[in-house]
């Protein structure tokens, strides 16, 4: 997916700091802070959205590492829905490498809404 002129989100403080998209439209790019995340690690944080409903697609993928994959472990993300009104939901990571994650990530976010 290639972002024309979509929105980029910065990540603040630490890998579990919620992001705001309330503005971000349906494809966006967010920038995490650096991770050190263990072999096996998992972190986690919430991206606040409006106008989500039950029938909308969230669709997360890495787009880019900055760490070196295998030699800096091998980051997965997936979501998670919020409770239903929240309007957000959590975007999970994981190391899947046998060694630490050391780099940020950006993720690609994309929602196919669904109707009703």
């Amino acid at each position: 997916i290639k972002i024309n002129g979509g929105t980029s989100i910065t990540q603040l403080t630490s890998p579990s700091t919620a992001v705001d998209a309330t503005t971000a439209g349906d494809v966006f790019k967010i920038t995490t802070v650096s991770l050190s995340m263990a072999s096996g690690g998992f972190d986690s944080f919430i991206v606040n959205l409006a106008e989500l409903n039950e029938y909308d697609n969230i669709i997360v993928s890495i787009a880019y590492y900055t760490g070196t994959f295998v030699t800096n472990g091998i980051p997965q993300v997936a979501t998670q829905w919020m409770i239903a009104g929240a309007d957000a939901f959590r975007v999970c990571m994981f190391n899947a490498g046998t060694t630490p994650l050391a780099g940020s990530l950006d993720i690609t976010v994309s929602i196919i809404r669904g109707g009703v």
